[in-house]
């Protein structure tokens, strides 16, 4: 997915169109919280590994689709937005 943004940027971009991709980590959502239901221990252990100590939640990623979306991100296209709180950098085991 991520090469076909950033081949989709290379040929749209001098049409003014831009193409990012959005990539959501662990969003609090009907799936995880019935997830978490079932097994209590599970949400603090993928909390646990979570930088910012908490699960994403839909305003995080809905946030983050309107500021590419806006003026403020004229000058982005091809990139894979990560919303995670930044555990891609703390790769679970």
């Amino acid at each position: 997915m991520i090469g076909l943004t950033r081949n989709a940027a290379m040929n749209y971009g001098a049409a003014g169109i831009r193409v990012n991709a959005v990539c959501p980590g662990i969003i609090a959502n009907d799936v995880w919280l019935d997830s978490f239901k079932l097994n209590p221990d599970l949400e603090a252990s993928i909390t646990a590994r979570i930088p910012l100590d908490r699960l994403g939640t839909n305003d995080d990623v809905a946030d983050a689709v309107i500021w590419l979306c806006s003026d403020s991100s004229t000058y982005i296209t091809g990139t894979a937005l990560v919303i995670d709180g930044g555990m891609t950098e703390n790769v679970m085991p």
